[in-house]
């Protein structure tokens, strides 16, 4: 199943991305922007920001995303997170939060990130 956590901005599992693109009329994403997290080197900071910034600029002219791992739990629950973070500067707890509000499955991961994050990162800018 797959969850929009935020306006345009998607959670789902791999098993959903056969679904997405045999059945394209059900599902509100143009299947085009669908982001693989499952390539996360060793779940780090730096992965996570290259997703958010794939993310963000897909959604800035308009683009519906779904970001997906193998079972929708972790990696891409960890992306969209950290997403949220850059986004809107809410700290890892907060944004964890949102996310699992709307992905019940999803999984506390802030062990993966948390060494590297010495500052906030807001689109453009560090934040101390």
């Amino acid at each position: 199943m797959i969850n929009e956590i935020i306006g345009g901005v998607y959670i789902g599992a791999e098993s959903d991305i056969g679904a997405i693109q045999k059945y394209k009329s059900w599902v509100p994403v143009d299947a085009r922007h669908i982001i693989s997290a499952g390539y996360l080197p060793e779940k780090n900071l730096e992965g996570c920001r290259f997703l958010a910034s794939t993310i963000h600029s897909l959604r800035l002219i308009g683009k519906k995303v779904v970001v997906y791992c193998d079972a929708g739990m972790e990696r891409s629950v960890l992306a969209v997170t950290y997403y949220l973070m850059v986004l809107k500067g809410y700290p890892y707890d907060r944004a964890f939060a949102i996310v699992k509000e709307k992905r019940a499955c999803g999984q506390y991961r802030y062990q993966w990130i948390k060494k590297a994050l010495g500052k906030s990162v807001v689109f453009g800018q560090e934040v101390d």
